[in-house]
């Protein structure tokens, strides 16, 4: 028995099954549904005239130039970490020489005293005398050699690959902290539980403390380095591209600068003792907020000396009630994490690096239960950033213009959080430590 027309108005049979909806309905209707498709058809073919006609007005030298200096910056950067390094390494070398001579002109002052005293008291030997000949015959070959051969310098070759630069899509995948935090880790660290869960990472390294020591992870996560941790406890960890160090604050108000490779910890005097909770740095400054009710934020400069330039206090670095948990830097602005009061809400403020003008705040669900509650932010790509909360283990997922995208719940309850790379969110248990690719 033939049906109704599928259209709810209609009283006629239906005739025929229409493709492009697989309704059945009447002949009327399909006229209707043929000119319907026709004018969809027209509509997109004049959308696709207007493509065509975009293309070709488009500026593809001022886009490639735009894009450009996403290069140079790099470029810029890798010459400022190489000069950096050079400088290091040439102090270093110049040490190195003045103490090779100090030690020969002391070994020359030690022979002459001999000699004078020998001479003096007629107490001289054969044997002494062809052990101070051959000592002299030692000290000028190994002069003469420098003179000649200079010091040896072993070199590595710089190499790149071709995996250091990719070009993409603009913005492919777009981060989604659900499909990120909810899937299994990749890869975990087991370690003995510890009295530090900090980390620190830049594009190629990442630096954890496990079980108190301080470990350095390639992107791989092959261990580089590991060292042992034997000062205070550590507050704060951030990296800076210029010094090629990593920054550690402490709760004995130190500062510490820890080499990339060896690991090497060097206290920096240039900063006064204060009591230091958060730090990060741009590519010109350090900055260091102090752990107090109405906290201020500390400028330093990095180079050619750490020396303090800029002070903000109450009411410009936030107000006198309130107190800063932790501070980060991202493309010439600082993500500011404040209190407003003991137990009050914690608010997100985006600041400029420069003025510290409020570019941006965001209220968010989280009321410290701690004085010190621990909660860090990380910058994400296209400006957006991801909180770490550990007392509610929650991650807040926030948009360029302080818009907040989504809170996700992370189980187990975490220690700490940090975005290692723009595709690896590494997530500090105490006992073991997660990597999540996003």
């Amino acid at each position: 028995m033939s049906q109704l027309c599928a259209i709810p108005t209609c009283k006629y049979k239906s005739s025929t099954l229409c493709s492009c909806c697989n309704k059945n309905i009447c002949i009327e209707h399909v006229k209707e549904h043929n000119d319907l498709r026709k004018s969809e058809l027209k509509s997109l073919n004049d959308e696709t005239i207007t493509l065509n006609d975009q293309f070709k007005t488009f500026d593809i030298d001022k886009l490639i130039k735009d894009s450009c200096e996403i290069l140079d910056k790099w470029k810029d950067d890798c010459h400022k970490i190489i000069n950096c390094y050079y400088e290091q390494k040439f102090q270093e070398l110049e040490r190195f020489l003045t103490q090779k001579i100090d030690q020969y002109r002391k070994e020359i002052d030690q022979i002459q005293s001999t000699i004078i005293d020998s001479i003096d008291n007629e107490k001289f030997t054969e044997k002494n005398l062809q052990s101070l000949k051959l000592t002299i015959y030692d000290i000028k070959q190994e002069i003469n050699k420098m003179k000649e051969k200079g010091i040896q310098i072993n070199i590595r070759p710089f190499i790149l690959d071709n995996h250091t630069i990719s070009i993409k899509d603009s913005k492919p995948n777009a981060f989604n902290i659900n499909t990120s935090i909810l899937s299994s880790p990749y890869h975990t660290i087991e370690c003995i539980d510890g009295w530090q869960s900090e980390l620190a990472s830049n594009d190629q390294s990442i630096l954890i403390s496990l079980s108190n020591n301080l470990c350095l992870f390639d992107r791989d996560l092959n261990l580089i380095k590991k060292s042992l941790w034997t000062y205070e406890c550590i507050y704060d960890m951030c990296w800076s591209s210029t010094l090629s160090n990593f920054i550690v604050i402490t709760n004995k108000n130190k500062v510490y600068r820890i080499h990339e490779t060896t690991l090497s910890i060097e206290r920096i005097y240039g900063i006064e003792d204060k009591d230091w909770l958060s730090c990060t740095c741009s590519d010109t400054y350090l900055y260091l907020t102090t752990r107090e009710i109405g906290s201020n934020i500390f400028q330093f400069k990095l180079l050619p000396l750490i020396r303090p330039v800029k002070q903000w206090q109450p009411p410009y670095s936030c107000k006198p009630h309130e107190s800063i948990h932790a501070i980060q830097y991202n493309n010439r602005t600082l993500a500011l994490i404040i209190r407003k009061s003991f137990g009050g809400v914690i608010n997100i403020e985006l600041r400029s690096s420069t003025t510290l003008n409020r570019i941006w705040t965001l209220p968010l669900d989280i009321r410290s239960s701690g004085v010190w509650s621990r909660i860090n932010c990380s910058s994400l790509q296209y400006d957006e950033w991801l909180l770490a909360h550990t007392s509610t283990s929650r991650f807040f997922h926030i948009s360029k213009d302080g818009t907040l995208n989504i809170i996700h719940e992370y189980h187990p309850k975490f220690n700490n959080a940090l975005m290692f790379g723009s595709n690896i969110l590494v997530i500090h248990l105490g006992k073991k430590v997660h990597f999540h690719k996003l």
